[in-house]
């Protein structure tokens, strides 16, 4: 008898705790296929620091939520993880991404620093900066295009510093 053995991998960054990885672990389990889960660094982590967005930082953040723009976005639900965390990243953002900012502004303020991170990880990765105010139709303008991660918070604001620092060091301006 031979064995037949599969490699599945989640690719763009896709999260093991995804509702489509989920989803496809337990068809695959009730098709009576065995599965072994190999772990990875979730998209709420990796796209942001692809982008160079440390999620924490001491003196600026240090409490992290992380939720999916995806499916049955409950506004009241987003509006209590925005206000119960220092840094809000939510994953798969871009399909609603002007519904999940016009909630988040209610709660955060339209000065709020967003950024938004297009195809993370990959050679056309593309990141927008601006506030929950503009960053829909800054995203918009830029024509980023899905899988995209809306990362909210301070942090934004200073990556954005860092990154011009990093930039005049590099270049000896």
């Amino acid at each position: 008898m031979r064995a037949l053995a599969i490699s599945w991998f989640v690719s763009k960054a896709a999260i093991r705790s995804s509702s489509a990885a989920g989803e496809e672990l337990r068809d695959l389990i009730a098709a009576g296929v065995d599965v072994v889960v190999v772990p990875g660094v979730s998209a709420a982590i990796a796209a942001p620091a692809a982008a160079g967005i440390s999620l924490t930082m001491r003196g600026v953040a240090s409490s992290l939520a992380v939720t999916a723009g995806e499916g049955d976005v409950q506004p009241a639900r987003l509006g209590q993880l925005a206000a119960s965390a220092d840094t809000l990243v939510v994953l798969m953002a871009h399909g609603k991404l002007e519904a999940i900012t016009a909630t988040l502004v209610e709660v955060l303020g339209r000065d709020r620093p967003a950024a938004v991170i297009s195809s993370a990880t990959l050679p056309e990765q593309e990141t927008v900066t601006g506030t929950l105010g503009s960053i829909a139709s800054d995203v918009l303008r830029a024509g980023l295009r899905p899988p995209a991660t809306l990362v909210v918070g301070e942090v934004v604001a200073q990556a954005a510093a860092n990154h011009r620092q990093v930039v005049a060091l590099a270049s000896f301006g």
